[in-house]
């Protein structure tokens, strides 16, 4: 990937974490987050969110700020298998305000494996649900 531009961003836990600048490479990472939004936009509504690629962490696979409908996924996290729940995950985080919650399959602090496209679905629209209640 080649890296045109690229800007720092402070994450959640006070570690800054690079955020790459748009160009071809770049756009086909977000490409993919893109298609997993739209994915959650067919079962329930979202206002537009903003989704930045950011450097690989060892400790970090997305952040979400929390009810600012922005999302940053790490570069590596787009190109894993577990892509689709970080994604939900985070959306959860940054347009509900749903915080982390131990021994929750989709919303624990640490992702320990991969869900389904049925799992994600499931778990968002209970998340929802319990939000509204």
């Amino acid at each position: 990937m080649t890296q045109i531009k690229a800007f720092w961003k402070e994450t959640s836990k006070g570690k800054w974490q690079l955020y790459f600048d748009m160009n071809k490479d770049t756009y086909a990472l977000r490409r993919k987050v893109m298609d997993l939004i739209y994915e959650i936009k067919k079962i329930y509504p979202l206002p537009r969110i903003t989704v930045r690629i950011t450097e690989d962490d060892s400790s970090i696979l997305g952040v979400g700020r929390i009810g600012a409908n922005i999302i940053w996924i790490s570069k590596s996290a787009v190109k894993n298998t577990n892509l689709r729940t970080v994604v939900y995950h985070e959306v959860l985080h940054t347009v509900f305000g749903v915080r982390h919650h131990e021994g929750d399959i989709l919303m624990a602090p640490v992702l320990t494996k991969g869900l389904t496209k049925k799992q994600c679905q499931d778990r968002f629209l209970y998340w929802i649900k319990r939000r509204k209640t």
